[in-house]
Parts: structure tokens; sequence; C-alpha cells
């Protein structure tokens, strides 16, 4: 049964007709289901996995790579101009990367946390990834943090998962800011901390379920770290592997992580995201009843032809998301359906907890 929960008023009349209007039964053949799209990230649990599985690795220095293969790995599919602050800052993470890994490995308990060097490092790294610094462009789709998992094998990757769900889970949802100084030049950079399963997700999922409507995941973070969230049984969200899909990393022949998206894959963001419901629509012969989302990769999956609804959370976000967030304001027909979502009370609910 769904459940109103924080929801608001439009939204759960909506699901809740658009259940009763699309369910199955246990005697219907499963591609002659409804089914249901959604992303991960900021949408079906708060906050960001990729963010923090990164902060998690970055912080007790989970690192399987020498430093001549941290030097590639992190200049890996960026441009950096020359002569500029980003120059200076790839070089300087770079020389006190073997510097903080071998203080790891000889200091007494957590002791190597507390020099400068590794703080400095810490902070550098949370800016350089932060993809906010005008020197340094990205050349590639989805995160290029997922580049630090080079030389990592699957169970590996899946351990490192499991830490962080069972960190971040434990501390509070905050904001955390990094700040260091290089060449006299201050810079900081703040992220969004914490994980959480978000009480209303799991009761839509679950009731989708109950009524025989198929839910899948389809993210830009790396698949397996969201498999990790989606189908552990701690958190409720009963998803099964192959019901997620995101990115995912070239393998060498001894089943070790590359710095190299699999392109064999759909690169599932923005048009991937698209691409990813074609692949659906091809074996149920329609396209999902739902899709939920909150930023600009979600715009090709919620303008999707023939969706039905789409469910857009209201985060600060800006560029052409915005377009469809409009569309929900001022009720402007359109094929799909377009509800706004705030997020205000079921942050302040988790809050607390």
């Amino acid at each position: 049964m769904l459940l109103q929960k924080n929801w608001s008023k439009t939204t759960y009349e909506t699901l809740s007709d658009l259940i009763e209007r699309r369910k199955s039964d246990a005697a219907t053949p499963k591609y002659e289901r409804n089914y249901v799209v959604t992303d991960w990230d900021d949408t079906s649990a708060l906050f960001d996995m990729e963010d923090a599985t990164f902060l998690y690795q970055l912080f007790h220095l989970d690192f399987h790579m020498t430093t001549e293969e941290f030097s590639y790995v992190i200049t890996k599919d960026i441009t950096v101009a020359a002569d500029s602050f980003g120059e200076y800052l790839v070089k300087d993470i770079i020389f006190r990367y073997p510097i903080v890994m071998q203080q790891k490995q000889t200091a007494y308990d957590q002791e190597w946390k507390t020099s400068s060097d590794y703080q400095t490092f810490v902070a550098q790294m949370a800016y350089f990834y932060r993809l906010t610094e005008p020197s340094i462009q990205k050349n590639m789709r989805g995160g290029n943090d997922m580049y630090l998992f080079y030389n990592m094998t699957e169970s590996e990757l899946r351990n490192l998962a499991q830490n962080t769900l069972s960190y971040w889970t434990k501390e509070p949802l905050t904001t955390k800011t990094f700040s260091f100084v290089l060449n006299g030049i201050q810079k900081s950079c703040s992220y969004r901390t914490g994980l959480r399963a978000i009480p209303e997700q799991v009761n839509l999922f679950q009731t989708l379920r109950e009524n025989y409507i198929d839910v899948y995941v389809c993210t830009a973070t790396n698949q397996i770290l969201i498999e990790e969230f989606g189908c552990s049984p701690e958190f409720g969200y009963e998803f099964k592997q192959g019901e997620i899909t995101g990115f995912r990393l070239k393998q060498n022949d001894s089943a070790q992580f590359l710095a190299e998206v699999d392109s064999s894959q759909i690169e599932t963001i923005s048009q991937g995201k698209a691409d990813y419901i074609q692949t659906l629509e091809q074996l149920y012969h329609k396209a999902p009843i739902l899709y939920m989302g909150d930023n600009n990769g979600d715009y090709e999956a919620l303008t999707y032809p023939n969706l039905e609804v789409g469910i857009i959370f209201d985060l600060p976000r800006k560029g052409k998301i915005n377009e469809l967030k409009q569309i929900a304001i001022n009720q402007t027909p359109s094929d799909t359906l377009y509800l706004i979502q705030e997020r205000e009370s079921i942050l302040k609910e988790l809050e607390q907890k």
C-alpha cells in the first residue's frame, strides 16, 4: 500500500491513481506488465553514492596504485591549461601522493590522518574532483573519480562500497567544506555528506512490485556502487542485479579495473538514459509509465516519448531541467504529466534520525 508520508498531496494522488490504473497480477507475463525507471542519487536515496565513495576512499587512502599509476589516473581524460593554477594543483597532488601513502603504512594507528600533508592532500583532491577549477576541463561523460578504482577487483570495489555505506549511513546529513592554500591562493569546495535510504521511495518501490509493476534504476554512477546500496537487504529497496544499470569500467586480464569506461555498454547519462529506456521498451513494447529524476542528466529520460508521468525532485539545479519544472509549475499542456516533489520535509525528517 502506498503511504503518503512526505509526498505532496498532488504527487501522492497521482502515484496512487497511476498504480491503480496500470497494475497487473501474478498471471500477467513479465513483459506484458508496466514498468518504472528511476535515477538513484538524490532521487531514490540521499545524498550521492558516488561522492560518498570518493570521500571514503580519500579519507582512508584506499588506493591500489603506484605513484606512476596514480599520476596517469588523475590526469586521464582531462585537459589542464598550461601554466595555470590547475597545472600546479595536479603537480602538487601527485607530489603528495607517495608521502601520504608512506605515512599510512608506517604511522601508528590513525596518526597519519593528523599530518599536514594528509590534510592538504584530502582538501586538494576534494577540490580537484569537484570540477570547479576553470583551468581544468573534463573530457568524459560520467564521473572521472571512478578511475580511482584502478587495479581493484570487483570484490574489492564491492567491499569499498559496503564500507562506504557503513560509514556514511552513521554520519549526519550535512555539508563538509574543504580548504587549502597553494601558491598563495586559497581554494575551497563543499560536498553534501551522509547517506540515507528514503522511506517514501522504499515504500513506493515495494508498492509498485506488489502491483506487478517492474522497477529499474538507471544511474550515472558506477553500477557496482548502486547495486551494493539498492540490493542490500539492510536498506529495504529489494532490487536485484539486472535491475540496476550504471557506468561500468573495463577490466584487464587479471579482472582488475582500468581507468577506462566500458564503451560496449550504454553510458547512462543524458541521452544514454533515454537509450537505456529504449532497450526496455524493446522488451515491454511500451514506454515506462513513470520516470523520476532530479538533474540535467535526467532530462532526456524525462522527455522520453510516451512517458506518462515524470517526477522531478526539487533541488537547486541550473540548466534545462528547469524547463520541465516550468512546465510543471505553469501546468502547461504536455504529453507527459510533470510534477515537482519538494525535498525539504524528507530531508528534515532524515536529519533527525
